[in-house]
């Protein structure tokens, strides 16, 4: 174990660790918030995972979304697994590859069992986990978040992608730019399948800029899309219509104070609870929203995505049904 290196957040906290599973090393990086290093139990109990997008560092990632900030404010433990060298030559997630599109994918396996292994070396009983990340890392996550709602009780996507929006290299290059090869209803019936059909619903937020020509911003619509369909199917396990699902309701939620980009944000609610909260920002490109401006791939002219996230996932209280 060894530290990473000190950013603009204080980062000396970071830790670099690695992971020896059966299927190989994965290395990641770990933020326990001062509480914690201090020797006292974190009442929370949350872990949140977040997964760097492509030709992004780790440090890059985590350093330009202000995670460390976020964790001490929220008293949140947070972790970053870095892609495994040599697994993808841009560095992202593999996505679009069928296997990693279920249970027994290297990758979601890896992660599944780091998360494992977390839990049960920070001693949490009854563990809250959070999952977020960027572009590929949305979409890894999009597929963890489905497959394994059993761990997962919450999701953050930022510029991400549908569950199952690709299947092979060259699908996914024309679905960034165009949309899932799939319909979303389609994407929302294999993402149950995927979690054996467990009837657990669990709350999303997602960002997605009006400008992003890397991931076209129909991909918004579409895992809006998945997850009100996806609802439908954990309630009795059948698209009928039945689970209270309704939305959008708009929110004017455009202040200078707050963004330079004009935003807007919809929710989807059953009854008083917001299940899924979708922001769509004018002006916005392919940059993590709000971010610290000294690191590549952020736009610190848009809303706060990371304090949005944190906010809503405590607020919608993501935990165990």
């Amino acid at each position: 174990m060894g530290l990473a290196s000190v950013g603009r957040e204080g980062l000396a906290q970071w830790e670099g660790r690695t992971f020896r599973t059966v299927l190989g090393e994965i290395r990641y990086s770990l933020y326990q918030p001062t509480q914690m290093r201090g020797g006292l139990p974190l009442e929370t109990q949350t872990l949140a995972l977040f997964l760097h997008g492509c030709n992004q560092t780790p440090v890059e990632f985590y350093q330009g979304a202000r995670l460390a900030e976020k964790a001490e404010k929220f008293g949140v433990v947070v972790v970053v697994p870095h892609q495994r060298p040599g697994a993808h030559p841009e560095g992202c997630w593999n996505w679009y590859d069928p296997f990693n599109q279920t249970r027994y994918g290297v990758e979601p396996r890896m992660l599944q069992d780091l998360v494992t292994e977390l839990v049960k070396s920070l001693g949490f009983e009854k563990p809250r986990i959070w999952i977020g990340g960027m572009s590929s890392g949305a979409a890894m996550a999009n597929i963890m978040l489905s497959c394994f709602p059993e761990t997962f009780v919450a999701g953050a996507f930022h510029s991400g992608l549908a569950y199952l929006a690709a299947s092979s290299p060259i699908s996914a290059v024309w679905s960034i730019g165009h949309g899932s090869t799939v319909p979303p209803e389609y994407s929302a019936l294999s993402a149950f399948q995927c979690s054996g059909f467990q009837k657990v619903r669990r709350p999303v937020i997602l960002i997605h800029g009006s400008e992003d020509q890397r991931v076209v911003p129909v991909h918004s619509e579409e895992i809006t899309r998945q997850f009100q369909v996806l609802s439908d199917y954990t309630d009795d396990g059948f698209w009928n219509g039945s689970s209270g699902l309704r939305g959008p309701f708009l929110q004017s939620a455009y202040s200078p104070r707050e963004s330079q980009y004009p935003y807007r944000i919809e929710d989807y609610r059953d009854q008083d609870k917001v299940w899924i909260r979708r922001i769509s920002v004018d002006g916005l490109a392919h940059a993590w929203s709000g971010g610290d401006p000294a690191f590549p791939r952020t736009d610190e002219r848009g809303p706060d995505f990371s304090q949005l996230a944190f906010e809503f996932w405590t607020e919608t209280k993501g935990e165990r049904q």
